[in-house]
């Protein structure tokens, strides 16, 4: 039995971190800086990342969007400044109709490398799974039926070696 496995990502709270300090610093303007921390911190909860064997499904507040990880084409990790001090940064999704984000990762050239190896193993399996499709051809209701009747008709001596092969081809 093929179990799949799904791994969650969540952003790092060092990715607000500006939001953060700002809020902080904000907090005795008539409470706005509690606004800050709190919509700050919303959007932290409300955002999660989850990658199985063959999608990344980004949720986003109330918006979820699922990627195959056969259409995308590449994978970048990149970091701020700020990113590198506190080992977080983005990871950039460039797919066939459009382009993704995940924010706020920690250690995102780890995660980058991880994808890249789940990226290339799905468009293998997709590839391997053509080949195999292909290898056999598309056999409609009948013509099972009618390839046991011929090797019937073969077996017991109805019709010679020829006719069976030109009868099977034509099936």
């Amino acid at each position: 039995m093929n179990q799949q496995k799904n791994i969650t990502l969540h952003p790092d709270w060092k990715d607000q971190f500006v939001r953060y300090l700002i809020g902080a610093a904000l907090v005795p303007v008539f409470g706005i800086g509690l606004l800050i921390i709190s919509s700050a911190r919303n959007r932290l909860k409300e955002t999660s990342y989850v990658i199985s064997d063959n999608e990344i499904t980004l949720n986003e507040q109330d918006e979820s969007t699922s990627i195959n990880l056969a259409n995308i084409k590449k994978v970048r990790a990149n970091q701020s400044s700020l990113g590198k001090r506190f080992n977080i940064g983005r990871i950039q999704l460039e797919g066939n109709e459009q382009n993704y984000e995940l924010r706020g990762i920690e250690n995102p050239k780890r995660i980058e490398k991880i994808l890249l190896i789940a990226v290339e193993t799905e468009k293998d399996r997709v590839r391997q799974k053509a080949k195999v499709k292909g290898d056999f051809p598309e056999l409609n209701a009948g013509s099972v039926d009618k390839v046991n009747t011929l090797v019937g008709l073969w077996q017991q001596g109805l019709i010679n070696d020829e006719e069976y092969d030109r009868e099977r081809k034509r099936i």
